[in-house]
């Protein structure tokens, strides 16, 4: 098999034709590491900026194409990561909320886009003592308690 661009999308073509046994020719104009995907972290997100910058219909793709990941196309190779927002001192109750409600929105995406939640939790409030466990290096001091 041929794939010409190495971004992440031509990677991981590469990467699954290769895993099911096919001789793979990988060519690209610069290194790995040259165009837009060097900047990324490589990870599937939520489409939490699209939803923030009003882009629904981008941050619905996102949804739907993070689930054909997640339960058809490489469920082998994409799974969910923790992600811990901190409510601490610094952060005020109102931006608190106004995570919270980004959060529903990007799980309400999930459920839009058919994804399971065993494929996919949905977000949930941790204890200081969840939080600490998932992220050690949090300041201890001023952590909320969920309610």
């Amino acid at each position: 098999m041929l794939v010409v661009g190495l971004g992440v999308t031509g990677a991981g073509v590469a990467l699954d034709a290769a895993t099911r046994g096919l001789t793979v020719v990988a060519v690209d104009a610069h290194d790995l590491a040259f165009g837009t995907s060097r900047w990324s972290s490589k990870l599937e997100h939520r489409g939490l900026r699209y939803l923030a910058n009003g882009q629904l219909r981008v941050a619905r793709e996102c949804a739907v194409e993070r689930g054909i990941l997640l339960t058809r196309t490489a469920p082998h190779s994409v799974h969910p990561l923790p992600m811990v927002l901190p409510l601490g001192p610094m952060v005020a109750p109102e931006q608190g909320a106004i995570g919270a409600v980004g959060l529903r929105l990007g799980d309400a995406l999930r459920v839009g886009a058919h994804t399971p939640r065993g494929a996919l939790p949905a977000p949930r409030r941790l204890s200081p003592a969840e939080a600490l466990e998932l992220a050690p290096e949090l300041h201890r001091q001023g952590l909320r308690p969920r309610d």
